[in-house]
């Protein structure tokens, strides 16, 4: 027997003339909906999508396989829930992400990131460093002197964002450094980004104003961050050996000159780890009978040997920093993945230390580098392929560093302070007044002026060393001269 109850919306089978009753005067299937606080299932595997502070609350503790692409190809796997397209349509109707014209999402995260980062060196090269550039004409020295601790202020900057605003975790195992010391440091190049996660590891163990980077030269164009590194006396390359081993030696010359203490970042690998790149470095291991990488790429010695041997040889080398760096859950790719809040959850660094009086002569220097890259392929391997993914999965090789955690915590939140402030002074003073306007007019045109007739600030600090060197005369009345500061 069937019966049809309007109040319920369907068709009842009724074994007996009994239960009717019972089924009309029963509540309806609209009025039974669960209470979405009080009356949830406890045993509720998956959250209500209506639920959405719930979800996020919940999306690190309820797995569920995705995979984050770089490029076209597959580069990293994590274990996340809620779906990422679960995420994006919830937040897109609450008008937290955007789309691309791509299908890409811009989150509101990796934009907080990237343009505190570029109004902090936009505002800090027009206004911190700006007015110090007259000094870069009368005194080289001086001026390395001032802008190098200046610019430090800035690079403590993303590492406060990444540690205390996105919760990065950041793992240090080996050797350590000696503070102070004076060295090149060497270092895988799996993402785009490996150097300014560095950033991380130096606060804790070394100083922030002796780094100098080893570059693209094409970076120093860019409005801001470009400006910035120009005027951190950065090492900007071609990659054409014959024109980077002249500018080279003209930069190397300059810091011994100085003698500023100086830890130069070098990714002798020469780009980032992708699907193409790893091709590239097979097909040149098989034309020079070397074995084949999975983790790493084959490095370009020439540079390397140089940059060690110049500075060897001008006593300005106390050590070499052979660093390896993985990324055990999500590994941030390029500049985009960042702008689509794609941030790693934990950056590892294994460190071996190697004193220059360990180092071997000129013509075994290649060799030893790629002796360095077949042990961190070895190392990668085991990182990559156990579980806990870690460089020293017992913990005791966690080295101290030269700064307490206290300290860093202190330093991290007193940059965040102090940029955040910064930035919003700036704006406030291009507001209100004329002349701060007419100021930041200039300076962006002396930036844009001088890049196009000189080709960077750094080319002008050497010019201007060069010469006061010569005016001096040279040699030890010249050293003399420049050393002034230091003595």
């Amino acid at each position: 027997m069937s019966v049809y109850s309007p109040l319920i919306h369907c068709i009842v089978f009724l074994p007996t003339k009994d239960m009717t009753e019972v089924m009309i005067n029963s509540t309806p299937m609209d009025d039974m909906r669960l209470s979405p606080s009080k009356d949830r299932l406890t045993f509720q595997i998956f959250p209500d999508p209506s639920d959405f502070d719930r979800c996020c609350k919940l999306k690190d503790r309820l797995p569920s396989i995705v995979v984050e692409p770089t490029e076209g190809e597959v580069e990293s796997g994590e274990l996340r829930w809620p779906p990422e397209e679960f995420l994006l349509l919830t937040l897109l109707l609450r008008g937290n992400k955007k789309t691309t014209s791509e299908g890409m999402a811009v989150s509101v995260r990796g934009l907080y990131f990237v343009v505190t980062l570029f109004l902090g060196s936009f505002f800090g090269s027009v206004f911190m460093l700006g007015p110090f550039l007259p000094l870069m004409l009368v005194s080289p020295a001086w001026y390395r002197w001032i802008t190098d601790r200046i610019v430090a202020t800035w690079l403590t900057l993303p590492v406060s964002l990444l540690e205390l605003v996105f919760g990065v975790k950041v793992v240090i195992t080996g050797d350590g450094f000696v503070p102070g010391e004076r060295s090149v440091i060497v270092m895988n190049h799996r993402t785009r980004l490996d150097w300014m996660f560095l950033w991380c590891c130096l606060l804790r163990y070394s100083y922030l104003r002796m780094e100098k980077i080893c570059l693209k030269a094409v970076l120093k164009a860019v409005p801001g961050f470009g400006w910035a590194m120009q005027m951190a006396c950065f090492v900007f390359i071609q990659r054409r050996w014959e024109d980077d081993r002249k500018h080279m030696e003209s930069m190397l010359g300059y810091f011994c000159d100085i003698r500023e203490p100086l830890q130069l970042l070098l990714f002798p690998e020469g780009t980032d780890l992708t699907e193409n790149t790893r091709a590239r470095s097979d097909e040149f291991a098989v034309k020079n009978g070397l074995p084949k990488f999975e983790y790493v790429l084959h490095p370009r010695t020439t540079g390397f040997t140089f940059i060690v041997e110049t500075l060897r040889k001008a006593d300005n080398l106390d050590a070499i920093h052979d660093i390896t760096v993985a990324y055990p859950k999500n590994i941030p790719q390029t500049e985009r993945h960042l702008i689509m809040g794609h941030f790693p959850r934990e950056i590892h660094f294994h460190v071996r230390r190697y004193p220059v009086a360990s180092l071997p002569a000129s013509a075994e220097l290649q060799a030893w580098c790629q002796e360095r890259w077949a042990e961190k392929e070895a190392r990668l391997r085991d990182f990559y392929s156990a579980e806990p993914r870690a460089f020293d999965r017992e913990g005791v090789a966690r080295v101290p560093p030269c700064k307490t955690e206290l300290r860093v915590t202190l330093i991290k939140a007193a940059s965040l302070l102090y940029w955040s402030g910064f930035i919003a002074f700036c704006f406030t003073a291009l507001w209100l007044w004329a002349p701060v306007r007419l100021y930041c007019l200039a300076m962006v045109g002396v930036f844009l002026a001088q890049q196009k007739a000189i080709g960077g600030l750094e080319l002008l600090e050497l010019a201007c060393h060069r010469y006061w060197k010569n005016l001096a005369g040279g040699g030890a009345k010249g050293a003399k001269v420049l050393d002034g500061k230091t003595q």
